[in-house]
């Protein structure tokens, strides 16, 4: 069984990262942003309406303000769920 962790990325914002999981920090239009470069991440972003957190992952795009969701890149292609 593989180690988790938490990590509080941002006021309202908070990942949840397997083992083996690589992230990236970054800002969109002074917003939050997470890149999603390799493993399996678990967001939980509860932050007001004008402060979305968005999420990038292989070519794909979250933007949210209240969710909980997870995402992991599938071939190249962006899975939430």
């Amino acid at each position: 069984m593989g180690e988790r962790s938490t990590v509080q990325l941002a006021p309202g914002v908070s990942v949840e990262l397997n083992t083996l999981t690589s992230l990236a920090l970054r800002s969109v239009h002074d917003q939050p942003a997470i890149e999603l470069v390799s493993g399996e991440v678990l967001v939980n972003a509860q932050r007001p309406p004008s402060g979305l957190l968005v999420m990038l992952a292989a070519g794909g795009r979250i933007s949210t303000s209240d969710a909980n969701f997870n995402a992991h890149p599938v071939k190249r292609q962006l899975w939430g769920g």
